[in-house]
């Protein structure tokens, strides 16, 4: 069975990479997209902040691959863009979790000296 026919509205994206004359790469898209899927279903279910963490920026790396999937200047260019800006972002929230964790730790005396 195609997939197409399990997934509508990939059917979308499909028909979108054939306009663009790009049926060599479209099992790639399909991965892409099915691995961003997997991504940001996996990062709520993570119990670590460690791994949890690792899981966002597993979704901000596919995702820019997504972005940058045409190959043209603007696309490539946005993609870095994003990239810069959502790690960035992420590590700028990492930081202050952990900051706010240990002050938290600190304010109860549950900080081990």
């Amino acid at each position: 069975m195609h997939i197409d026919r399990l997934f509508p509205r990939l059917d979308l994206c499909g028909r979108y990479m054939r306009l663009l004359n790009e049926d060599k790469r479209l099992c790639t898209f399909y991965a892409l997209f099915a691995g961003f899927g997997l991504t940001t279903l996996i990062g709520p279910l993570m119990n670590s902040v460690g791994i949890y963490w690792i899981a966002i920026e597993l979704t901000t790396l596919v995702s820019t691959f997504l972005i940058a999937f045409e190959r043209v200047a603007e696309s490539m260019e946005a993609a870095w863009k994003y990239i810069m800006v959502v790690s960035a972002e992420s590590a700028w929230h990492c930081s202050e979790r952990s900051f706010f964790t240990g002050a938290a730790a600190l304010c109860s005396g549950q900080a081990t000296r």
